[in-house]
């Protein structure tokens, strides 16, 4: 399945950028016959005039030029947007499927939530069916921190940490990481379109 997300991944990202290169030739293109009809104007009319023709037929280039750029760059984009979107898809439905190890991921996200809330008691919301397996992980490593495990429907996977007093929240379920891997990946996106 890597293999075939890469596949796709590099197929759109190819075919994007193919796509950028020729609106960019098709531009350089228009901007040279442009410059071409500007040069059989200045042979025929004064100095003056001339100059003036040049000028803006230089100015409506470089306006073609930047409108393909960004024409290529919103395409480009838009492809990329496309392919984090495929991916994060996948691992939803991956994640659904269970097609990973459950123990070793909620393993490591208790762990690193106990880690954020440095050592205070707390109380552990799981989703139904993984209530067995975070309870064994408590008892073999955490029985003097975690205090309490609560089954949650609303939790389709991973885990919420919260203190006991309810002051602290450490939401490390698979929706909430996947959506905050999607803005960061957004990001990257908007600042490759605008540089």
């Amino acid at each position: 399945m890597p293999e075939l997300m890469d596949k796709l991944k590099e197929s759109i990202l190819d075919y994007a950028k193919k796509e950028a290169e020729r609106i960019v030739k098709e531009a350089e293109r228009t901007a040279k016959e442009i410059i071409e009809s500007a040069e059989r104007e200045w042979r025929q009319k004064c100095e003056g005039e001339i100059n003036k023709i040049i000028e803006d037929a230089k100015r409506k280039a470089e306006e073609i030029l930047v409108e393909a750029k960004i024409k290529a760059r919103m395409n480009i984009a838009q492809a990329k947007d496309k392919v984090i979107k495929e991916i994060l898809s996948k691992v939803r439905e991956s994640i659904e499927r269970g097609e990973f190890n459950r123990t070793l991921s909620l393993k490591n996200l208790l762990k690193e939530s106990l880690k954020a809330v440095e050592g205070i008691k707390v109380r552990v919301y799981v989703n139904p069916k993984d209530v067995d397996i975070v309870k064994e992980i408590v008892e073999k490593e955490y029985k003097d921190i975690v205090k309490e495990i609560v089954s949650n429907n609303k939790i389709s996977g991973g885990i919420i940490v919260e203190s006991l007093d309810k002051s602290i929240t450490i939401d490390n379920t698979y929706n909430t990481r996947i959506k905050a891997l999607e803005r960061r990946l957004l990001q990257i996106i908007a600042r490759e379109l605008f540089k």
